[in-house]
């Protein structure tokens, strides 16, 4: 029943938010029927939670959230992401891979050009 009822408040949630991820989510977890008449949405629930949890789970709501975001793994996306900028550490991460770009287009070079010698001794030698 439980699991019913909060399957279709999701449904409910996502046929506002993406029709297309709702039918898919509706298939997938079997969501019998749509949310009976009168019933809260997310939208009221999260409200009504805002309104009459007590400070203490809100704080430890908030550390874990904190604590999630320090966790996830820092890369040049979400730094750039976070702050609109790129950060130091990627842009020093980002020169080894520029180097070896730069290596390799000028290997490109060298190979084209022994090629044309090789190209024009064989022709001189005709």
């Amino acid at each position: 029943m439980y699991t019913e009822l909060l399957n279709c408040v999701v449904y409910d949630y996502l046929t506002q938010v993406d029709p297309k991820l709702a039918k898919k989510f509706k298939k997938e977890a079997n969501v019998p029927e749509q949310l009976p008449p009168g019933s809260p949405g997310i939208a009221e629930i999260v409200k009504h939670f805002n309104e009459t949890a007590t400070k203490k789970i809100k704080r430890k709501l908030k550390l874990d959230a904190e604590e999630n975001l320090l966790a996830a793994p820092i890369n040049e996306e979400s730094v750039e992401a976070v702050t609109g900028k790129k950060s130091k550490k990627a842009k020093k991460d980002l020169a080894p891979a520029a180097a070896e770009k730069v290596e390799e287009s000028a290997n490109e070079v060298v190979s084209e050009k022994k090629a044309k010698k090789a190209k024009k001794a064989k022709k001189n030698q005709n």
